[in-house]
């Protein structure tokens, strides 16, 4: 909550992979810290692209001016990313990553590559959806 003040509406914080005994649980770990980071500095350069859903807050009054996740319903993924692209687009707030340690949430690597592989592929779908086209473009 220290990163959520009156100009703030929406706080992405960091995710991580458990840690794991073997390589591939190592390899999604790193991977993973780089669309962290990288979602961080988009965040920094004021161009919030990126975020995990496992580690976000947003203002209500913002949520409710961008009429929440109403025109995303239908989407499998992304609700998390489109929703902060929205309130830094279309409200008065801006947008921050906190990168305390404190704050870091944990969660499980996948447990196989076919699982990877559709994780990552819901991933990039999303960007379909990205109301910035130019944001798919811009980051290619």
């Amino acid at each position: 909550m220290n990163y959520m003040n009156e100009d703030t509406g929406f706080v992405s914080g960091p995710v991580e992979f458990n840690d794991s005994n073997d390589l591939f649980g190592n390899l999604q770990k790193l991977e993973f810290a780089g669309l962290v980071i990288t979602g961080a500095g988009l965040i920094g350069s004021g161009s919030p692209t990126i975020c995990n859903a496992a580690n976000i807050a947003y203002r209500r009054e913002a949520f409710d001016e961008v009429n929440g996740f109403n025109d995303q319903l239908n989407l499998s993924s992304g609700d998390d990313e489109i929703l902060m692209q929205k309130i830094d687009r279309e409200t008065k707030y801006r947008t921050c990553f906190c990168p305390d340690k404190k704050a870091i949430v944990k969660t499980a690597a996948n447990v196989s590559i076919h699982k990877f592989y559709q994780q990552r592929k819901r991933w990039a779908s999303k960007g379909l959806f990205y109301a910035d086209k130019l944001l798919i473009i811009k980051f290619i």
